[in-house]
């Protein structure tokens, strides 16, 4: 489950990293990954979420560094994965390639068949944004149909938003809406706030791109997942919703608004190092020479590292981030 509250996560997983001992690198205290591996690898995602990239690459590397020299297949395909995951929420696709296409031989040749549609669709995605478009849409959707069988219904939201975004590069706007729907009911059943705010989003980008007339639904899908990223710290997110909004009162014709949104957005990409965003984003605001801001609120505290190893990890747990 994601409950998006990525900054606690943070929390947690650190202190939980710096209570694991030195000479225990290996071990799993009953996960089904080394528990250095999954704390850092979970961190990493979380930090990415964040829109904190260097330490979340920084993090991520490590995970990867620490699962070959232990040598478990799972744990090494538990780093890969939110490794690439850090990769996919800053926009460097290609960059995720290698780690994802070994991930799946990794996948294959030790039958971990359980995280094969996660893989699968995380490398789908990937080929789609760097305009392969027609292999990525294939892969996604043979890998939503084998979660189906698996009943992985963990990592559904996350599957059938990027099942979405490949539909709509793909023109099928009806299949589109259908998946970010279907991502965004299961997001709310379960409490899901970061990916229900990915849900709106995406919903959003489908109701502005795709349809001719524009639909009010679009402004109010963008409206409420930005107030969701903003309160959470999600930064990429709340910039994605900032260009959204550029492009929406753009349609609307209201230039200035237009002009504001988008800047606040291309300043955030800038800053991120998000240059995939940074030239959509530039290329929108061509036509609209954008000017304005992104403000975000406060970091909350720190928890105390007096707390026991396992409670820590208990509570970084429950922020668990599905790739």
């Amino acid at each position: 489950m994601d409950v998006g509250d990525y900054e606690r996560a943070c929390q947690l997983l650190e202190i939980a990293i710096r209570k694991i001992p030195d000479d225990a690198i290996d071990k799993r205290f009953g996960l089904l990954a080394a528990a250095s591996v999954a704390c850092r690898a979970t961190l990493a995602r979380s930090l990415g979420e964040l829109g904190r990239f260097d330490e979340a690459i920084q993090v991520g590397d490590e995970a990867i560094r620490i699962a070959d020299e232990v040598g478990h297949a799972f744990s090494q395909l538990y780093a890969l994965m939110h490794a690439a995951a850090v990769l996919l929420i800053k926009g460097g696709f290609e960059q995720s390639l290698p780690l994802l296409e070994r991930s799946l031989e990794l996948c294959e040749s030790t039958r971990s068949k359980l995280l094969v549609p996660q893989v699968a669709s995380s490398l789908g995605y990937a080929y789609v944004r760097t305009d392969q478009v027609s292999r990525g849409l294939a892969l996604m959707e043979e890998a939503a149909t084998r979660a189906d069988r698996q009943r992985d219904f963990g990592t559904h939201c996350r599957q059938f938003l990027r099942l979405a975004e490949a539909y709509l590069s793909a023109g099928q706007t009806d299949k589109a809406i259908g998946c970010a729907s279907s991502a965004l009911e299961s997001a709310k059943q379960n409490g899901e706030k970061g990916h229900e705010a990915w849900a709106l989003w995406t919903l959003g980008e489908i109701h502005t791109n795709a349809i001719e007339a524009l639909d009010p639904l679009a402004e109010r899908c963008v409206r409420e997942a930005q107030t969701i990223a903003v309160a959470r710290h999600m930064v990429p997110l709340a910039a994605h919703c900032q260009m959204s909004l550029g492009k929406i009162f753009g349609r609307q014709g209201a230039s200035k608004s237009a002009r504001s949104e988008l800047d606040a957005a291309i300043s955030c990409y800038r800053k991120l190092g998000m240059g995939y965003w940074l030239e959509l984003a530039e290329a929108e605001a061509k036509r609209k020479e954008p000017a304005g801001l992104l403000r975000l609120p406060e970091a909350v505290g720190t928890p105390s590292d007096n707390a026991p190893f396992w409670i820590v990890l208990a509570g970084g747990w429950i922020f668990l981030t599905n790739l």
